[in-house]
């Protein structure tokens, strides 16, 4: 049950990220991988809320849980960014096929670490 909670909520995070992603690419004209990092970092907020509450109804301290997700919220944006600059910016690669793969190995890492790591009811 996790994990379809943890898919639904990554699903709306996800919206909110490629939103970001392609406002910042078609309207503001930001690089491909300056725009999937902001996109990213509003998603993760709303991930945050909605994990804390919703997919895991934690009761770990707030400022342990907000250090250890901005962790992990971190290193799953330099994977992200990584990517899509090496595969977009770089070789100059279609942007959404490399900005879906991207996002589904940040989802594994996130939901491993969620799970095991940033949430878990002690």
């Amino acid at each position: 049950m996790k994990l379809l909670k943890f898919t639904l909520t990554g699903g709306l995070a996800t919206f909110v990220h490629y939103l970001i992603f392609a406002l910042g690419t078609s309207v503001f004209y930001y690089s491909a991988a300056l725009s999937s990092g902001i996109g990213a970092l509003c998603g993760a907020i709303f991930s945050y809320v909605m994990n804390y509450f919703y997919t895991f109804n934690s009761s770990v301290n707030h400022s342990k849980s907000v250090a250890l997700f901005s962790i992990m919220v971190s290193t799953g944006l330099l994977i992200n960014t990584f990517i899509i600059y090496i595969a977009v910016d770089v070789f100059q690669n279609n942007k959404w096929v490399f900005q879906i793969f991207a996002t589904a190995v940040v989802f594994f890492w996130n939901f491993w670490l969620s799970k095991n790591w940033v949430f878990r009811n002690e």
